[in-house]
C-alpha cells in the first residue's frame, strides 16, 4: 500500500503541493523520514513529481468508473493506466 510523503518535509519548510508530493511505500516513506533530498541516508526519487491530469485525478477518487469509461478517459490522458 502506498502512501502520500513530502519531498521536503514540511518542518523543514516543505508546502503542502503536487510538486513536493510523491508517493511511496510505508517502509520507504519511514526510511526516508525527515531527511533532505539529497542527504545521506535519503532515498533517491525515481520519478519526477508532477502534477496530475485532472482525468487521472477523477478515476483516482471515483471507484465507480467502469472499464468502458477507462478506456474511453485514457484516450484524453496518455498517463492513464488501463485495467487489463
Amino acid at each position: 500500500k502506498l502512501s502520500r510523503d513530502h519531498i521536503v518535509p514540511q518542518r523543514a519548510g516543505g508546502k503542502d503541493v503536487w510538486m513536493n508530493l510523491i508517493t511511496a511505500c510505508k517502509p520507504c516513506n519511514h526510511k526516508k523520514g525527515h531527511k533532505m533530498p539529497g542527504t545521506r541516508g535519503a532515498p533517491h526519487l525515481i520519478f519526477k513529481p508532477r502534477i496530475p491530469h485532472a482525468i487521472e485525478a477523477f478515476v483516482a477518487t471515483n471507484p465507480n468508473v467502469t472499464p468502458a469509461q477507462l478506456e474511453y478517459l485514457s484516450s484524453f490522458c496518455k498517463t492513464l493506466i488501463r485495467s487489463e
